[in-house]
């Protein structure tokens, strides 16, 4: 999904189109804005710790993340005209911000967790708990 989602971003800036790609930090010594090609970027964003967790572990933070990504906007004075989501974590984001910004929202789901598990591709997909 990575190298989609990438590829995708890079493509539309090579367009003309402005594309920012959001994501939570994985790793303390990441820069906070990455190139991705021309007229795209890569943006890493706060939610919980600054290290790899689990999935599922991301759940309780996405109010934090949207919240991050919302004043990481204000404070660039940045405006987008769509939200494009790829998991169902960045959906539950996609969904709220659409709600804030009015814009089309739009997910995308590359798997579908129980056939991902069915058929044993990759790693298995975790229930959520709420």
């Amino acid at each position: 999904m990575s190298v989609y989602i990438r590829e995708l971003a890079h493509e539309l800036g090579k367009q003309g189109h402005s594309v920012d790609v959001y994501t939570r930090v994985h790793n303390p010594k990441d820069r906070q804005t990455y190139s991705l090609g021309q007229n795209a970027r890569l943006i890493h964003l706060r939610a919980g710790e600054d290290e790899e967790i689990h999935k599922l572990a991301v759940y309780p933070y996405l109010p934090d993340f949207a919240c991050n990504l919302e004043n990481f906007r204000k404070y660039n004075d940045l405006q987008y005209d769509l939200i494009l989501s790829h998991y169902w974590l960045s959906g539950w984001v996609g969904e709220y911000l659409q709600q804030q910004w009015n814009v089309p929202h739009i997910t995308m789901f590359h798997t579908l967790g129980a056939v991902k598990n069915t058929i044993g591709v990759g790693d298995d997909e975790p229930e959520a708990s709420h």
